[in-house]
């Protein structure tokens, strides 16, 4: 039975992997103003520091790898209810409500159907109490939001076509490319109410999060002057390899 469980969540782990994670689609938007840098040469130029959205980017890919199902409890509580309580039982061909073993052999259908329910009820069970515990323990999400506030980004991800979802983390201080004493005295100016709104708009103050649809011709534009030719240079230059 347990064998079975690890199985399939191989298979709808790889899914997600190959067919969800890796086709996503992101753009980082850096709400930070060019500043004046010198390079080696002494060659003054304006430029955006990137640490910002490569540590935004490197804390999204950490993201996806959070979880509300945690799979390490839900195999372990699986095997509890599964094989201490007995409840892989129910699967034998004999009509019997008894948790008890027997000689009988199991039927596939009910084992499979046993299955089911037992990870079905660990799932909704680990929902409920991430939910129920969220107050004082905020989900990984909700932290990824204040840091690109606090980072300055916003980010636009699609995962098809059609459908993608927009987070607004433009800082309601307007700069975080500046010192830690400054950072410091930015977020008590926010907390005292000093601040511009981190929300989109003011009719929103707390929106910062969005799930945005695009009609058909903006998605062909954009296949057509940015994604073909950004994967047709990339594969030029793994081929110059």
């Amino acid at each position: 039975m347990l064998l079975t469980v690890t199985i399939f969540k191989f298979l709808s782990l790889a899914y997600k992997i190959v067919f969800e994670q890796s086709a996503l689609d992101i753009f980082v938007i850096d709400w930070e103003s060019p500043r004046m840098y010198k390079y080696k040469n002494n060659y003054p130029k304006m430029a955006i520091n990137p640490w910002r959205r490569l540590f935004i980017v490197n804390e999204f890919n950490e993201l996806q790898t959070s979880k509300v199902v945690v799979t390490e409890m839900m195999l372990i509580l699986f095997l509890v209810i599964a094989e201490g309580f007995g409840f892989k039982n129910f699967s034998q061909m004999e009509a019997n409500i008894s948790r008890d073993q027997s000689m009988s052999p199991q039927s596939f259908p009910l084992n499979f159907f046993v299955i089911t329910c037992i990870i079905f009820f660990i799932g909704c069970l680990q929902y409920t109490l991430t939910s129920v515990l969220s107050p004082m323990f905020p989900p990984d999400y909700v932290e990824f939001i204040d840091l690109c506030s606090v980072a300055n980004i916003s980010l636009i991800m699609f995962n098809e076509d059609l459908n993608g979802y927009y987070i607004h983390g433009k800082s309601a201080s307007g700069a975080a490319d500046v010192s830690s004493e400054r950072l410091r005295l930015n977020l008590e100016a926010e907390k005292q109410g000093n601040a511009t709104i981190r929300g989109i708009h003011s009719s929103l103050p707390d929106g910062q999060t969005f799930e945005i649809f695009l009609p058909n011709k903006m998605i062909d534009d954009y296949k057509k002057n940015f994604l073909i030719p950004v994967r047709t240079e990339i594969e030029t230059t793994i081929q110059k390899k």
